[in-house]
This record gives C-alpha cells, structure tokens and sequence, in this order.
C-alpha cells in the first residue's frame, strides 16, 4: 500500500513538475507581454486625454533686465580624471559601501538555500562519515551545483544587466568545470539537470521587457496551474481507482508497473526516426484506446465524469483565486513598504529554484528531502531580514536628496537604461520623481499600479487637479524602504495637467536632471520645462544631458529666453552669474554616468561633496 501511495505522489510531483516547466513560465511570458501592451496602450490614451479642467500655470510678473543677472553655460566633456574625482566624493563613497554591504547581505542570505540543500542532499544519500575528506568533497559538490542563486543575487543587486547576469552563469560554469576535472564526477552535466531551467527562467524573466511585472505575473501563473494541475491529479486518480489500473495492449508491456510502462513506451517512442515518430503519436491520438485500455471501462459513468470536472473545476477556481489574492496581496505590501522592487525580484528568482528543487526531489521519490529543500528558503528570508534592518543604518536620514529626471519622450532604451543606471546609485540617497509615460513603463510599473490596471482603475493613478498633486505629493514618504532604498515615484498625467505638476514638483527638487539627448526645436514640451525650471529652480541644482542628437543652438537660445522672463520671485532673480552645466555624453557610458552622478551629487550637498 505504501509502495502504491509513493508511486501515485511521485507521478503527482511529476504533474506539477510539468506544469512548472513546459506551461507556466511560456504562459506567464505571453501573458506579461499582452498585459504590458494593453498597459502602454491604455496609459498613452489617458495621456492624450484631458480632464476637462485645464489646470494652467499662473503667469508672474518679469523682473526688470536693470536688476538681473546673467546666466552662462558650461559644457562638460565626461572623461577618467572627472570620472574618478566624481567617485571619490563622500556621498557617492557612502552609496557605494550600502551598495556592496547590500549585495553581500543577500548573497549570505542566498547561501543558506545550497547549504540547506547539500546537507539534505548528503543525508538522502546516506552518505557515510567514514572519511571526512570525501564527505566534505561531496558536501561541497552539492554545495556548488545548487549556488548559482548566491551567483546571481549580487549581480542583480549591483548591476541588474542581462549580460552581467550571464557572465555570472558562465563564470559558474567555468569553476564547475574546473572542479570537475580536480576532483572527479560530472559536475556541469549535473548542473545542466538541475539548474539550467530555473536558470533560464530566471534570465528570461531578467529581460529589460519583463523584469517589471514579468515575475509577479510568473509566480500567479504558477499557483494557478498547480491548483488546477493538482486537481486534474488528484481526479484522475479517482477515476482511475475505479476504472483501472490501466495497461497498455502490448503484451510485453501489459504486466509492467504502471509507472514504469509508459517510461519504457516513450523511450521506444524517442528512438524512432521523426516521420515514424509523428506517425505513432498521431495513431495514439486517434484511437489511444487501441494502446491503452482500463481493466473497468464500465465503471466510467456519468456520476464519475461529473464528479471528475467538478473537482477539477473546483480547484481551478481555487486556484485562480489564490492567484488573484497573491497579486493583490502583493500590491499592498509593496504600497505599504514592507517590501522594495527589488526584494520582490530577489525573492522570486529564490523561490523559482526553491520550487524547482522540491519537484526534483518529489519526481525522485524523495518526499521529506523536498519538504527540507523548502526550508533552505525560509532561511533565506530569516538572514535577509535580519541583516536589512542594519541596512537602514547606511541611511542618511538628514541627507536625503530627491531628484527630478525630466526628458524627450520617444527613446524608450535609451531613457530606460539612463533611469536604470541611475537608480542603481541615486536611490541610495533618496527618491526619483519623473512624468511617468509609456517610454519607462518597463521600468517604473509598480505593483500596486498594476494591480489597479487589472482592476481596471488605472484612473486613479493619473493627476487630475492641483489639489489631486498636492494629496499625492503628500502621500509619497521619503522614508526608505526595508532594504534601504528609495522608490522612483512616477506621475501620470494628463494633457492638461503635465506642466501644472511639473511646476509643483521642480521647485521641491534637490537636483534636477533633463535628458535632453534628441532634443530639437520640434520639442514644445521640453522648451516649457526648461522655461519652468529656469523661472522656479536655483540654476545650480540644474543639469542638462546632451549628445550629438541634440541642438544645442536651440537649448542655448530656450535658456536665454527663459532667463530674460524670469519673475521676481525666481530663485535665480539675484545679481552675478548663474552657471547652467550642460553634460556632453561619452562613448564611455561609465565616465558619462560617474560624471552626472558627481555634477548632481555637487548640486545637492556642497558640505558633504565638497563642493563650491
């Protein structure tokens, strides 16, 4: 009896395995990308759309041309010496030693799933403790095999790159390889068995076009379909205690266990040539009843069939359900702070392997080794949250700075990596703020903002008055989340309400950045941000980007328009000169980044950077 219940568990774990591999994560990619363009589509369309109350900026009186100033422009080439001068700076010195203490606190945090794991592993082998040497070897082995998670969690932490990400992989590799051939065994086979496709999940669900939402829509795909995959299961067998066992036709497979009949069949099956092999399946299809028959076939009535939909009906709702209340669920602790983006991404790509590993172990037949396998990320989660509330020490509660990035919409890569790479360094110092549109929907969809799209209230999410601004500004905290970062807080616009935001927001900045690259006289929107921020920004928290796609004829001309209307109440209204620094971007996108990071880091905290 037990022999029959671990057989019947172990084709259960392979159903779920199943369900795990070669259904939800293609599923949860097509799904990420429809929802992603129905998102894009549907916020495009509230853009262009109006509230039907123009919120305008109001006009100020121009100052006297006998009381201003003058303002200059200095253009910035980004090269190593400016480069190195901007990393050595105190704040960015600080960013640097949170980034690193992060990544290691995670990747300790990550080693307790191979450790959990080897050990495991060791005792469900019944390895002997008779030479040490080797059991270390052993343990270490499986230690290895099972660490490419500790691999790629301080990547993602420090760079978050596809490319980094793979290189990581490779270099994995390489030292398994070179295990293999100190100490013996099949090391890279092995991992190929066991981690490739959770390492491939991971890497797909780590693409620019799926990260954002990609993950959580891959975690509710999967509780979907083991719920319904369980029972489907769980009915089949019922109905096959009624109406089995069933055997094959063939007479050398007939007296088979029936686990180990269809084994033997599809290995025959594998060997044959395509034509031959397609041919059979088709046969199979046609008339299965011809291969396979029940030893009961009239115990298959109706009161069964019914009762077989109905518990897989059952259980798919369940499922869907559960789906549903783990998204909402999600986005609520994220809105609430008790999680960041990126603690999310982390404890995902631990959980895909934590799951892969339980299935494995289950198809092996080994049931409490895979119930174990779940407490290496239960560990996981006890360390990381141990060591991220010493995190929050990093933080510089009296030096948090908040940075406006403005741009021109329609170069989605290029905006997509520049918030990126910023956000990699600057929300260690404090928040980002931006007019959120479908150029960074890739980067800056949140959960809760998702949530609401599916809900199908993503209305809520867009700025619809000045009252409506000032609530939500309100609503933004400054406060870091567990891990010690600072959110990119995005505001959908209107048509009518873009500039009216971007008035209110501009002047509360720290520092402010406009990407400029690609800007032309073609741009309006732009010439009036730059007006805006002239008339309302001190011109030293102020940093433009540029390259070769840019007039820089027409942004000289806009800034001295812009100064010559300043108001009198402009903080740029005293006498003297106001230097405007326009950065030239490099072929050399680490001098270009390190470069802006220190123009923005001398405009924001002269006591703590040094600067003039």
């Amino acid at each position: 009896m037990l022999q029959i219940l671990a057989n019947d568990l172990a084709v259960f774990g392979t159903g779920l395995f199943v369900c795990a591999v070669f259904i939800a994560l293609p599923l949860s990619i097509v799904i990420t990308l429809v929802l992603i363009r129905l998102f894009r589509s549907r916020v495009n369309r509230s853009m262009q759309a109006t509230t039907g109350n123009p919120i305008s900026v109001l006009p100020r009186q121009a100052l006297p041309n006998a009381a201003k100033g003058s303002i200059a422009i200095e253009f910035i080439d980004p090269d190593r010496e400016r480069a190195k001068a901007a990393r050595a700076m105190p704040l960015l010195a600080r960013v640097r030693i949170h980034r690193y203490w992060l990544a290691a606190v995670y990747s300790a945090a990550a080693c307790m799933h191979p450790l959990v794991l080897a050990l495991v592993l060791v005792i469900a082998i019944h390895a002997s403790p008779a030479n040490q040497v080797m059991l270390a070897l052993l343990y270490a082995s499986f230690f290895l095999l099972n660490s490419t998670p500790v691999v790629l969690v301080p990547v993602v932490v420090l760079k978050k790159r596809l490319r980094s990400l793979v290189l990581s992989v490779a270099l994995l590799l390489l030292v398994l390889y070179i295990w293999q051939g100190t100490v013996g065994g099949r090391s890279v086979y092995l991992w190929m068995l066991t981690a490739s496709v959770p390492t491939g999940a991971v890497l797909l669900l780590n693409t620019r076009r799926l990260r954002a939402v990609g993950p959580i829509v891959f975690a509710a795909t999967l509780l979907f379909l083991l719920g319904s995959g369980a029972g489907l299961f769980y009915a089949t067998f019922q109905a096959l205690d009624l109406i089995g066992p069933i055997r094959f036709v063939r007479a050398d497979l007939a007296g088979l266990p029936v686990i180990d009949d269809p084994m033997r069949y599809f290995r025959e099956l594998w060997e044959l040539p395509a034509a031959e092999m397609v041919a059979i399946i088709k046969a199979i299809i046609d008339a299965p009843l011809s291969f396979m028959q029940p030893a009961h076939p009239e115990a298959a009535t109706m009161e069964v069939k019914v009762r077989f939909f109905g518990i897989w009906a059952a259980t798919t709702a369940c499922g869907a359900a559960l789906s549903w209340a783990f998204v909402r669920w999600l986005a609520r602790s994220y809105q609430a702070r008790y999680s960041s983006d990126q603690m999310l991404t982390l404890d995902v790509l631990m959980l895909i392997y934590t799951i892969w590993m339980f299935l494995m172990l289950v198809i092996m037949d080994h049931w409490i080794a895979g119930v174990c396998a779940l407490a290496g990320f239960v560990a996981y989660k006890l360390v990381a949250k141990g060591y991220l509330r010493r995190s929050k020490r990093l933080v510089d509660s009296d030096g948090i700075h908040t940075l406006l990035l403005l741009r021109v919409f329609g170069y989605e890569r290029r905006t997509q990596q520049l918030l990126e790479d910023l956000g990699q360094r600057w929300r260690y110092t404090g928040p980002i703020q931006l007019i959120g549109g479908t150029d960074l929907v890739n980067t800056t969809i949140e959960p809760h903002e998702f949530f609401e799209f599916l809900n199908g209230r993503l209305s809520r999410a867009f700025v619809k008055n000045q009252d409506d601004i000032e609530q939500r500004l309100s609503q933004h905290s400054i406060t870091p989340d567990p891990d010690g970062l600072f959110r990119i807080d995005d505001f959908f616009c209107h048509d009518d309400t873009w500039q009216q935001t971007v008035s209110l927001l501009a002047p509360k900045a720290d520092a402010v950045l406009m990407d400029l690259r690609g800007f032309g006289a073609e741009n309006r929107g732009c010439i009036a941000e730059i007006e805006q921020l002239v008339a309302s920004v001190p011109i030293s928290r102020i940093v433009l980007l540029a390259d070769s796609s840019s007039s820089i004829a027409v942004i000289e001309k806009t800034v001295q328009d812009a100064f010559r209307a300043i108001p009198e109440d402009s903080p740029n209204a005293g006498a003297g000169v106001h230097r405007l620094r326009i950065l030239g971007s490099s072929s050399s996108q680490r001098y270009t980044l390190d470069t802006l990071l220190g123009l923005l880091c001398e405009r924001t905290v002269h006591a703590d950077c040094g600067g003039d």
